[in-house]
């Protein structure tokens, strides 16, 4: 997802917290997009977690859900990125450790499920990517700087390279019988982890910290493909597989019964 779009999805959010309902029209043009965009937005939210309402008719209409709340984190971090204001905050590894940072948050950019963000480490002198849900209490520290122009001037391809050569707790990598192209069709958040094979196949690499995470991925992939992958991942995806079977042979029974 491009900054662009992850900056005017921030202000959707904002928007759907100030009015108990907003028709598609009134968002489009609050936006400055049609209302076809603010419906792949809305799409976006929800698969990031937010349950966004909509009503039928001319324009649709959309709401939060009740007690959906922007999470202050995001308000935080988009305020200092637009201000260009250093931030201090805690942050836990993927090992679990954790240690004070100092940093100048440049880009909100999300991918897959979850949110990122592009900033350049104080201490290190260098472009770091943090990931939110292992971020907590960011502070800021009324000290603005010039904005910082990011390398390749793509702030979400910039993420997306660093996603694919950070290393990953599990293996998986699918040879899937499609396309890049349709793969890229069916998946967000991936495009660095694609690569094309022949003009009928690709590799897709949905290794990740969480098997939950490669369950979902491979389930978006739309098209059959063959697995290699850490005996962990292979456990867990065919233990998923026995609940949804056994989930829905119980259903079937009750509808016979």
């Amino acid at each position: 997802m491009t900054s662009d779009a992850t900056a005017r999805m921030l202000r959707l959010l904002s928007l759907l917290q100030t009015r108990r309902e907003w028709a598609g029209l009134d968002l489009a043009g609050r936006l400055g997009v049609t209302v076809r965009t603010v419906r792949r937005d809305v799409d976006r939210l929800r698969e990031l977690g937010y349950p966004v309402d909509s009503a039928r008719g001319h324009g649709g209409g959309y709401r939060l859900a009740s007690g959906t709340d922007l999470p202050p984190l995001l308000a935080t971090l988009a305020v200092a990125c637009r201000d260009h204001e250093i931030l201090t905050f805690d942050y836990t590894t993927r090992h679990g450790a954790t240690a004070s940072r100092r940093a100048e948050p440049c880009h909100l950019v999300a991918s897959g499920s979850l949110w990122y963000l592009l900033a350049h480490d104080v201490a290190q002198d260098d472009w770091r990517v943090f990931r939110l849900d292992r971020m907590s209490d960011p502070t800021p520290t009324g000290r603005r700087v010039p904005p910082r122009p990011v390398p390749g001037e793509d702030p979400a391809a910039f993420v997306a390279d660093r996603l694919a050569a950070a290393p990953t707790r599990y293996r998986a990598v699918a040879t899937v019988q499609a396309s890049a192209e349709h793969v890229r069709a069916h998946t967000r958040g991936l495009a660095a982890r694609i690569r094309p094979g022949t003009a009928d196949t690709c590799l897709v690499d949905a290794s990740d910290d969480s098997l939950t995470h490669i369950a979902q991925t491979l389930a978006t992939l739309g098209a059959d493909y063959a697995l290699d992958a850490d005996p962990e991942v292979v456990r867990h995806l065919r233990a998923t597989a026995r609940r949804a079977l056994r989930s829905l042979t119980a259903e079937t029974g009750q509808d016979g019964a």
